[in-house]
């Protein structure tokens, strides 16, 4: 193991092309979709204020729903990886195996070291979306870039989040964690927008293949009416309504991902040191997030699971 000398505090934030953890690393928004995980969704805002809010008349359409899209893509999202340590040898401090990725500006604000300030929150264009992927003509509107209902002017969407894993198993695993989609909507407050939370999701797992990482979701709550997926079958099912809707962050990844304990140290200059409890390293990240419902045949896994249940159930009473 590398060891990480941390005699020498200071917040000195290094951001940069460095990977800075798993997720702080450098990917594409229009990454190629995973197989199965190309499905269409579009957002319904419920009223035309946004559309209209962008002052050319002949921009929009009387409808309230974007374009269908294929994911929700972001290119320059600050992630601030927290790795947990423990003294070694005198003054001289190691990671523990435990980590958390976040954009809270909360929890942010609670790493300190000693007297200074802690971390400072993310700046607005750093926890923003800025990509609809895949967005198809509307040529139904005559839009032949795509109907964005005038995302990126008069509302946009951000995300707030805390990914907890570990690298125990020899390279870095997701294991909990959450991230809300937050909807700002720059009609009722065009200096800061005001704020409604749209979609929440929590963290179900990761997997790391070559240059690929995913992080997997299940969406556990989402505004009625607001996200649409499409089921496979052409048909766009309301996001509230769907049980164990499902999300995926895929990126491609340029950096090396760390891989067990030994990579993580600060001979680099990407660590710096906060309290000796905790190191941290920075970075932007770009990526996309897709959504589907749940694929049929894992359906029908838990049709027959709970057949079988029943089965044995009766069998017992006999």
């Amino acid at each position: 193991m590398i060891a990480m000398n941390y005699t020498t505090i200071g917040l000195h934030a290094v951001r940069g092309a460095i990977a800075a953890s798993v997720l702080a690393a450098s990917v594409g928004a229009n990454a190629a979709p995973v197989l199965g995980w190309n499905s269409q969704f579009y957002f319904d805002l419920g009223t035309n204020k946004f559309d209209e809010a962008r002052g050319n008349g002949t921009n929009y359409d009387a409808d309230f729903r974007t374009g269908p899209m294929t994911s929700l893509g972001f290119g320059s999202l600050l992630a601030t990886s927290v790795y947990k340590t423990a003294e070694i040898a005198p003054g001289v401090f190691a990671p523990t195996g435990t980590f958390y990725d976040t954009n809270n500006a909360g929890t942010m604000a609670q790493i300190v070291d000693g007297a200074n300030a802690g971390l400072a929150a993310p700046g607005p264009n750093e926890i923003n979306f800025n990509d609809f992927g895949g967005l198809l003509p509307d040529l139904f509107n005559n839009m032949q870039n795509g109907d964005t209902e005038g995302f990126g002017q008069s509302w946009s969407l951000i995300v707030d989040y805390t990914f907890e894993g570990n690298f125990l198993s020899g390279e870095p695993q997701y294991t909990s964690g959450t991230a809300d989609i937050i909807l700002l909507d720059l009609v009722a407050d065009p200096t800061g927008g005001a704020r409604e939370t749209v979609v929440e999701m929590t963290v179900t797992g990761s997997a790391v293949q070559n240059a690929l990482l995913e992080v997997f979701f299940e969406i556990t709550d989402a505004k009625a009416g607001f996200l649409w997926i499409e089921n496979g079958n052409g048909q766009f099912l309301d996001a509230s309504t769907i049980e164990n809707g499902e999300a995926r962050l895929n990126t491609d990844v340029n950096e090396p991902i760390p891989v067990g304990l030994t990579d993580l140290t600060d001979n680099s200059g990407e660590i710096y040191a906060v309290g000796q409890s905790v190191g941290v390293r920075q970075t932007d990240l770009a990526g996309a997030v897709r959504n589907r419902v749940p694929e049929p045949g894992s359906l029908f896994l838990v049709s027959l699971g709970l057949l079988g249940l029943t089965a044995r159930k009766k069998l017992l009473r006999k």
